[in-house]
């Protein structure tokens, strides 16, 4: 789902308020995926094959595919939570490397944040986030959250950024890169089938956010991995 920690939370909890984190999911609230679901393994009828749930979008939230990118509007964000999250349906076995390229981030005041996840099914608690955040201050940051886990910081007024996770055996490693900053941090034991998604949310404790919020996120890429998660260039309308 995009928090940031006890220094501040930017990426969901992180355990921190910033980039995105309520210490609930990567895209807070999804439902889990079965592994052996495959939405739209062909085409609709429009040539697009529908790959991302839509989930938690309130009156004045919208995540749509306009202009070869997925895009996220808001009018406000309630504090304390992901507002819009966007999770593909289908899940990622084995070895693989996925890459979101936040292109846009425009955060209508301090608390909101756009953030990345990959998060195995229940009872796991732990799964690993990177995004942009306001909280403590503008930057970008790596995190493993749920259990405590390390994470990674990095101040920068960058307003774009990729956020890539990549798993080697049951080692995933995640890394947020901006033009001026690299973050990273590395979670072991997590093997499985893994849900992924992204979020629009704002982690200030108290206050909403007070003017409109948006992000665009121009590809999903994905190489190697099980499972039937597939690239998107959001060339389509690509959500169900």
């Amino acid at each position: 789902m995009l928090a940031f920690d006890a220094v501040g939370r930017i990426v969901a909890s992180f355990l921190f308020l910033g980039c995105g984190d309520d210490n609930a999911t990567p895209v807070d609230a999804s439902p889990e995926r079965s592994p052996d679901i495959v939405l739209d393994a062909t085409p609709d009828t429009d040539n697009c094959r529908r790959l991302w749930a839509v989930t938690d979008a309130a009156a004045g939230q919208t995540a749509t595919v306009e202009g070869g990118a997925l895009r996220f509007v808001a009018a406000t964000l309630a504090p304390g939570a992901a507002s819009i999250q966007v999770t593909q349906e289908a899940s990622i076995a084995g070895d693989f490397d996925a890459t979101f390229d936040v292109t846009v981030f425009a955060p209508g005041s301090i608390g909101a944040y756009v953030q990345a996840g990959v998060r195995p099914p229940a009872p796991a608690t732990s799964f690993g986030t990177g995004g942009i955040g306001t909280i403590p201050s503008s930057g970008i940051r790596a995190a493993i959250q749920g259990g405590g886990g390390p994470s990674d910081i990095a101040d920068t007024t960058a307003t774009a950024a990729t956020i890539r996770f990549q798993r080697t055996g049951d080692m995933l490693t995640v890394t947020t890169t901006a033009a001026d900053a690299t973050v990273a941090t590395v979670m072991g034991g997590l093997s499985g089938n893994l849900s992924i998604g992204i979020e629009l949310g704002n982690n200030h404790p108290t206050d909403a956010t007070t003017s409109e919020t948006s992000a665009e996120i121009a590809s999903f890429t994905i190489t190697q991995g099980g499972g039937a998660a597939m690239a998107d260039t959001f060339d389509c309308d690509s959500l169900l």
